[in-house]
């Protein structure tokens, strides 16, 4: 099993990026092109526990795939989880929580997840899908802060403006 933990704090309101996050076809915008992603149903609306949502997604080959997620738990501006019913992994569970900051909201994501074919995909995993999983993080990340803005902790502002007003 395979744990990754990311945190993003951006300077909106939790009811402006939950709005967003809430609504499953957003997640194209903020996915790689080069994954070929693609809702086929079932995110055209704000989710629900019980929602399941198809996508198609390219494989390491480019052939591409289906892969059907289920929203699993929903709580209203604070969290959702989703579970692969059908797809690439032996399992995925991808939690997702809003906490309100001063001056904005930070989201934490906490994906788990189990390779397919046990030892020998465990084996790959190194050298092929971690690094993929980490860069999609990353494109997620410069394009959420290019929709919401990169958020600057509020003592960070205060003290740079009193030293330039020092100097």
């Amino acid at each position: 099993m395979y744990r990754i933990e990311r945190k993003q704090q951006f300077p909106v309101s939790v009811e402006e990026l939950w709005n967003f996050f809430s609504v499953p076809c957003n997640f194209e915008k903020i996915t790689p092109p080069s994954l070929g992603f693609n809702i086929v149903s079932g995110g055209n609306w704000p989710m629900y526990v019980g929602m399941t949502i198809t996508y198609t997604v390219s494989s390491v080959f480019n052939l591409p795939f289906t892969w059907v997620n289920e929203i699993t738990q929903v709580e209203e501006r604070k969290s959702f989880v989703d579970k692969q019913r059908s797809g690439p992994y032996a399992y995925w569970n991808h939690e997702h929580y809003f906490n309100t900051i001063p001056n904005g909201v930070e989201m934490i994501d906490i994906l788990e997840y189990k390779m397919p074919l046990g030892l020998l995909g465990s084996l790959v995993h190194p050298f092929s899908l971690k690094g993929k999983i980490e860069k999609i993080f990353q494109y997620r990340s410069g394009k959420l802060e290019e929709l919401f803005g990169v958020y600057t902790a509020p003592g960070v502002i205060q003290d740079l403006l009193s030293k330039n007003h020092r100097d």
